[in-house]
């Protein structure tokens, strides 16, 4: 599996037209305005995200 980190998978939900509402910490909350979806994106630099933690935020974005 391709490893993602934060700059990669913010791009990609920008690109799905999710926006940051929200920044706590080092985490970012993503809001879809059509649907009201939220997604929240850990930002731990370039360090990869975790495999599971990866697919769990893909899917929310719809990949």
């Amino acid at each position: 599996m391709v490893e993602y980190n934060f700059k990669k998978l913010s791009k990609m939900a920008n690109n799905k037209g999710f926006k940051v509402v929200r920044i706590k910490g080092s985490h970012y909350q993503f809001l879809k305005d059509e649907t009201g979806e939220l997604v929240t994106i850990p930002n731990h630099g370039k360090q990869a995200i975790a495999k599971g933690t990866a697919q769990r935020i893909l899917k929310a974005l719809g990949y």
